[in-house]
């Protein structure tokens, strides 16, 4: 650092983290920002003088966010990721990890819903998707409905009781939207429905505006931020990325994608998958008339995401719950935005999942 600088406490521990994680000095490490954004955890990019590591990423576990946050299958995912040249985690440390700096700005929700953009966005979950799992590896799993029990078990010990109406209702309408799931993804009158329900990868559970960047140079797409990651329904990453597209805080209905935006993803998103696949199998070239896969599998997996959709408007309102109580020196209205969920969970029930 420059000797006219002096770091912060945060910062003088991710440079002391950095520094251990690359056998350098601290005093190699000549530069320490704060990345903007992120609700619970604090991420510094640091500059390396010298080396063949220049720029890294330092994130720092704010407190409590173990109530929410399996590190030790976070910390799987991100070495899972570095060895597929996803990004991923260089080390880790009690209390944080250091990851590669992906070079980028983070899109918006506007520019995540528009074209060509979107479809760069599900090239980028589709990329993820095909990544392999070890198949005995259950420190990976993150099923949506064992996740969001998880989070309404840590939310009824850490918030007050004049919430614990409202985890109740959270309660209760994941009880019956996951029986209804377990009952469409049995259903035997309907192979593509039971297919688009019963699609498990690496998810990333998360890519909402700040978890989503753009390298303007190559116009390639990244994800990061991946401390809820694991395996998952697929539908459920795509449902929760068209919840995530919605203006927040205040969810309203209205602002859920409409189904032209939908379609046009779900359709990117199967086409950049059967690519990988394809690619995967052997060097010969694919074009786009060679991978679109049956309207049938694009319809099954759109209302697959949508039913899940409603999933993830109950988990994070279980998460504003959790959040509100744990980071009360932030300007934010987790509670406002924890009763928005729910409304529009009730609001959308029938019309997404009518069964």
């Amino acid at each position: 650092m420059s000797p006219t600088m002096t770091p912060s406490p945060r910062a003088s521990r991710a440079i002391e983290a950095l520094a251990s994680a690359l056998r350098c000095a601290a005093s190699d490490i000549t530069h320490a920002v704060r990345l903007e954004g992120g609700q619970s955890n604090f991420t510094y990019r640091l500059t390396v003088a010298s080396g063949p590591v220049r720029q890294c990423v330092v994130r720092l576990y704010g407190t409590g966010t173990a109530l929410l946050t399996d590190r030790a299958q976070e910390r799987r995912v991100l070495h899972l990721l570095h060895a597929h040249g996803l990004g991923g985690c260089l080390a880790t440390f009690e209390g944080g990890h250091v990851a590669e700096f992906l070079p980028g700005r983070a899109l918006s929700r506007r520019e995540m819903s528009d074209l060509p953009m979107s479809g760069r966005v599900a090239a980028a979950l589709a990329r993820l998707h095909v990544v392999p799992v070890p198949a005995d590896d259950i420190g990976l799993q993150a099923p949506t409905f064992v996740v969001l029990r998880r989070w309404l078990e840590a939310a009824r010990a850490a918030v007050r009781v004049s919430e614990s109406g409202l985890l109740d209702a959270v309660a209760a309408r994941a009880q019956a939207l996951e029986e209804a799931v377990e009952e469409c993804s049995a259903r035997s009158d309907n192979e593509r429905l039971r297919w688009a329900f019963g699609l498990r990868a690496l998810c990333h559970n998360d890519a909402t505006e700040g978890n989503v960047l753009v390298d303007e140079a190559s116009g390639t797409v990244h994800l990061i931020d991946w401390e809820y990651a694991g395996v998952n329904a697929v539908a459920s990453d795509l449902g929760n990325h068209f919840c995530q597209l919605m203006a927040a805080p205040g969810f309203s209905p209205e602002s859920y994608p409409p189904l032209s935006v939908r379609k046009a993803f779900v359709d990117a998103y199967l086409c950049a998958r059967a690519r990988r696949n394809e690619e995967a199998k052997g060097p010969a070239p694919v074009t786009a008339s060679d991978v679109v896969t049956s309207a049938g599998d694009a319809a099954a997996l759109l209302a697959a995401a949508d039913a899940y959709s409603l999933a993830s408007h109950l988990q994070w309102a279980a998460w504003c719950a959790v959040q509100g109580e744990l980071s009360q020196g932030i300007d934010y209205d987790f509670a406002g935005c924890a009763h928005n969920l729910l409304a529009c969970h009730d609001a959308r029930r029938h019309e997404a999942f009518p069964i």
